[in-house]
């Protein structure tokens, strides 16, 4: 998972996430799940996916901070209906991120317009590949010559 129960936690001022609160823990780890996801199907299309930290920590950097400002939207949303007068309502998430700016940033990275610099890329994974593709040799038949 890209971002933590603790992560979400310190978005907000001061919010208190349990197995007893307005949102709950089991309920946060959900949204976590889901995002994640989200995430690696747009970013699969380019990278292998799950990126980990231990190999690609900037690109898994970049990955949790998408993923903790999408989940807190979530959660401030859900806040929102579930009780308006709410103090966790009223306080903002932190940082300057719309939903829009980053799902705009997963689509320029499954674009290739953001590079994850130390991420694996799929064409060097190891994928489908030829002895033509590999040689740089043009897929032609030739005539009267053996080729199978």
């Amino acid at each position: 998972m890209y971002s933590s129960v603790a992560n979400i936690r310190s978005e907000f001022r001061s919010l208190d996430i349990d197995t007893d609160t307005a949102i709950t823990t089991l309920e946060v780890e959900d949204f976590i799940s889901e995002i994640d996801s989200l995430i690696n199907s747009i970013v699969g299309l380019r990278y292998i996916v799950p990126i980990v930290e231990a190999n690609s920590p900037n690109a898994f950097k970049l990955l949790r901070m998408i993923s903790r400002k999408l989940v807190a939207m979530r959660v401030k949303d859900i806040l929102a209906v579930k009780d308006a007068a709410s103090v966790a309502l009223n306080q903002d998430t932190r940082g300057d991120f719309s939903k829009s700016d980053l799902m705009k940033m997963l689509k320029e990275i499954s674009a290739g317009l953001i590079k994850l610099d130390d991420a694996v890329a799929l064409s060097t994974a190891q994928g489908l590949t030829s002895f033509n593709f590999e040689n740089r040799e043009e897929p032609v038949f030739k005539k009267n010559v053996d080729q199978w």
